[in-house]
């Protein structure tokens, strides 16, 4: 699950003329490098990080029509669908805390 959503990030970043690196392993995944053109715009910066989830959301999405196709899947498919639809907001658990008062 977390591989194509890394690999997200390295696809769109080279689409911008940028390079993605994995710099190392650690825990909950894996901590990565995004270098962009100097010319980069704000929106090749948005469009380098939301391309893992926009992987996620593709797996999730043949995984739901791959359901409806066969009326029905085996739970691991169901799993795997679930975990890539609840990444994002995991991620911004994990990364992005808010602070109370």
């Amino acid at each position: 699950m977390l591989w194509p959503h890394e690999f997200g990030h390295m696809l769109r970043t080279n689409q911008v003329g940028g390079k993605f690196s994995f710099v190392k392993f650690q825990f909950p995944g894996v901590l990565g490098k995004l270098e962009l053109p100097n010319e980069a715009t704000p929106e090749h910066h948005t469009l380098a990080l939301i391309g893992g989830f926009e992987a996620n959301y593709l797996i999730t999405r043949d995984i739901q029509l791959d359901f409806f196709r066969y009326s029905g899947l085996y739970n691991d498919e169901l799993g795997i669908a679930f975990g890539n639809r609840i990444m994002y907001a995991l991620y911004t658990y994990a990364f992005f805390p808010t602070k109370s008062k």
